[in-house]
């Protein structure tokens, strides 16, 4: 999908999405999850012309955001999701004094599967 610096992405509309990127990894965050939709399918679709594909355990669509514990509370659907990125665990929190919205990052705990030895 190539867009222009106004977030208009070939044509179909104004998109808010922030980008995070370190060598070959990166991530995404849009306002709406229909933008994430149709950017994950056009992605998709372009890496496919390169014979490359997205891992579909590295690739989740998630809710996460100010709006998201405000959301899933309404559903009925606990605390909003995590995603871990460049070995933090990213989760969406709150500031005590104010109650705003944060980003809260805490190292990712690493499980590392130990083999017996023969």
């Amino acid at each position: 999908m190539v867009g222009d610096e106004e977030g208009h992405a070939a044509g179909r509309g104004l998109m808010w999405a922030e980008v995070w990127r370190y060598a070959d990894d990166f991530g995404m965050g849009f306002q709406h999850r229909a933008d994430a939709e149709r950017f994950l399918s056009e992605l998709r679709e372009r890496l496919a012309k390169f014979g490359l594909e997205l891992h579909p355990d590295k690739t989740p669509l998630i809710e996460f955001g100010r709006d998201a514990a405000r959301g899933r509370k309404q559903r009925g659907e606990g605390k909003p999701e995590t995603f871990t990125f460049l070995g933090f665990t990213h989760h969406c929190g709150e500031r005590h004094k104010r109650g705003t919205f944060t980003v809260r990052r805490i190292t990712a705990l690493m499980t590392a599967s130990v083999g017996t030895r023969d």
